[in-house]
């Protein structure tokens, strides 16, 4: 089923934004489903625009929470276009990135300073002194008076207004391996080896991946008024899932937006795969049996029915085994 937003902001192209619906009993954070990418970053920076006019104009200022990788990518892009187009301005936002590397040159084309200068503060007119980002060069002996003046200077911008996350397939959010505290601060952090892993084509080989980086912390994060996470991409299905229906747990520190009262999921389809509403709707609600639905419930049982646990069960039971048909 798709509902349709045809929202526009000044500047934005127009589009019809088709958002997958379903019961959403087993989510535990608000998500929201756009099949297709163009759609799914004109509606984030549709909701940018909206927070940097309203807060601009309510005090002057806008204080976003930034995030770096491939994700966001098409978001700045988007804002880009705007800016241009002359539907946003900079000049009053202040920012704050996530993270950084450590250690890392500024000047480094792995460095996430370069990062935002290349694909977004370059072509906008921010202030350079309105921003924020880890320092990757620190001395190690300066780390942690760095950090706490990064949390200073959040608290004297006046908190962030909009924060953008990713979420890394260890289900970290910013650099909050597993094992992150809900009370965590900005920090200096050891990466998990599924991080650097993941990493080491940007950096051609897990080897040349820093094996430390500096990160705003669980609880900083979640102080933001408002947080949007996002995801694309079969190999975030897994982690997504345990993040928006699995238990809040340190070891997934996605999983703490659901205790956030403003913390919206944003995915693409493939990222939602392993949704309860995505990959199994039978078990929500009534579903339209057709041929292809049919056999991918089929599917889903024989695997169910395959585990050495269930066969067990069912054999000591009478219960008739559950078909599409009786779901």
């Amino acid at each position: 089923m798709t509902r349709p937003d045809t929202r526009q902001e000044e500047g934005a192209q127009p589009a019809r934004r088709p958002v997958l619906d379903g019961r959403r009993d087993r989510e535990r954070v608000r998500t929201v489903i756009i099949p297709d990418h163009g759609d799914l970053e004109r509606l984030l920076a549709d909701r940018l625009v909206e927070v940097i006019a309203r807060e601009t104009a309510r005090r002057g200022r806008c204080v976003l929470g930034l995030a770096t990788g491939s994700t966001p990518l098409g978001i700045y892009r988007e804002l880009i276009r705007r800016f241009q187009a002359g539907g946003v301005d900079f000049s009053q936002v202040v920012t704050f990135n996530l993270d950084e590397y450590y250690p890392m040159r500024p000047d480094s084309p792995h460095s996430y300073r370069r990062y935002m200068w290349e694909n977004l503060f370059d072509h906008v007119n921010v202030k350079p002194e309105n921003v924020h980002i880890p320092d990757g060069g620190t001395p190690r002996e300066r780390l942690a008076e760095q950090c706490a003046a990064y949390e200073r200077a959040i608290a004297e911008a006046g908190g962030i207004d909009f924060q953008i996350l990713g979420i890394g397939k260890s289900g970290h959010i910013g650099f909050n391996e597993p094992g992150s505290s809900p009370g965590s601060r900005t920090r200096l952090v050891t990466l998990d080896t599924i991080t650097r892993k993941d990493a080491g084509a940007d950096f051609f080989g897990e080897d040349n991946v820093p094996r430390e980086a500096i990160t705003m912390g669980v609880a900083t994060i979640l102080e933001a008024r408002e947080i949007a996470l996002i995801a694309t991409g079969e190999h975030k299905a897994a982690i997504v899932q345990h993040a928006v229906e699995g238990e809040v747990s340190p070891d997934v520190a996605a999983s703490f937006l659901q205790g956030h009262p403003n913390a919206t999921v944003y995915l693409d389809v493939a990222a939602a795969a392993e949704l309860t509403r995505v990959k199994t709707p039978w078990l929500l609600e009534p579903v339209e049996w057709t041929p292809a639905l049919t056999e991918v419930a089929v599917v889903w049982l024989a695997e169910q029915s395959g585990s050495p646990s269930r066969r067990a069960r069912r054999s000591s039971s009478s219960a008739p085994v559950t078909t599409p048909s009786t779901i």
